[in-house]
């Protein structure tokens, strides 16, 4: 019975968390400006995604030759993500584009970042200095404490993209039924 008692208690919790981001964002009462947000939270990510993906891709050896520096991964899965991350990247800045599958593709997008921030870190904290293989508008090339807040901050506005998407997605299912 505990049981039941704090799995309600846990999810008023997370309503009531959920209720409080829209409050700060000033959002429930206005669904236009919260599909604005989104949509400008998809298309500047989707943007910066395709873009670091389109130089990876360009610059296949630059970028093998970034990730071996990290010394997080082994040489045949260093290859194998230096064959991967870039297509992932222009797949995911395209599909954030055009709005296709929205919650996935923030919420792949959140995990991607999520990698970047923590890669960024150990090689920090080892005091690499090394070429964060950015390859985005954003990045300055060696990895320091900017590059790592820059990455951390596209971590949080994906992260707010899935947040925003799911309560339009939630929204329009609610329309549905209701």
């Amino acid at each position: 019975m505990s049981q039941v008692t704090s799995g309600k208690a846990s999810s008023e919790a997370v309503a009531s968390t959920d209720d409080r981001l829209e409050d700060s964002l000033n959002i429930r009462e206005t669904p236009f400006l919260r599909q604005g947000i989104l949509a400008l939270v998809r298309v500047t990510l989707g943007l910066i995604l395709f873009s670091s993906g389109f130089d990876k891709a360009k610059n296949p050896y630059d970028f093998l030759a970034a990730v071996y520096d990290y010394q997080v991964v082994g040489p045949e899965t260093g290859l194998w993500i230096a064959r991967a991350l870039p297509l992932l990247e222009m797949s995911l800045g395209c599909f954030l584009i055009v709005g296709f599958c929205r919650v996935g593709s923030f919420a792949i997008s959140t995990l991607v970042f999520l990698l970047f921030v923590v890669a960024q870190v150990i090689a920090y904290s080892n005091g690499l200095t090394i070429n964060c293989g950015c390859d985005s508008p954003l990045g300055e090339g060696v990895v320091s404490l900017k590059s790592i807040l820059v990455t951390a901050s596209l971590l949080c506005i994906s992260s707010l993209g899935v947040v925003l998407s799911f309560k339009e997605k939630r929204s329009v299912l609610a329309d549905r039924v209701g």
